[in-house]
């Protein structure tokens, strides 16, 4: 699942080289024709919610929807 607050093509593009399949649009967000037909022909599945970005993931997650676990952050510091 690709949680978002964008709503441009390339978020569907993104998405399938990711691998995912389902896009969640927050607060209320409504994808343009070009983004809705892209991803009709990625047979990707798209969601819209009034939630923010926060709360709609702090729900996902508090249904079990696991996390990816913990991301190595690389330290690029001099």
């Amino acid at each position: 699942v690709l949680m978002t607050g964008l709503t441009n093509p390339q978020v569907v593009r993104t998405a399938e080289m990711a691998g995912i399949n389902v896009i969640v649009f927050v607060r209320d967000k409504t994808p343009p024709v070009e983004t809705l037909e892209l991803a009709r022909e990625s047979g990707m599945t798209l969601i819209t919610t009034g939630y923010t970005m926060y709360e709609a993931c702090g729900r996902l997650y508090h249904a079990g929807l696991p996390g990816l676990g913990r991301v190595k952050i690389q330290d690029n510091s001099w």
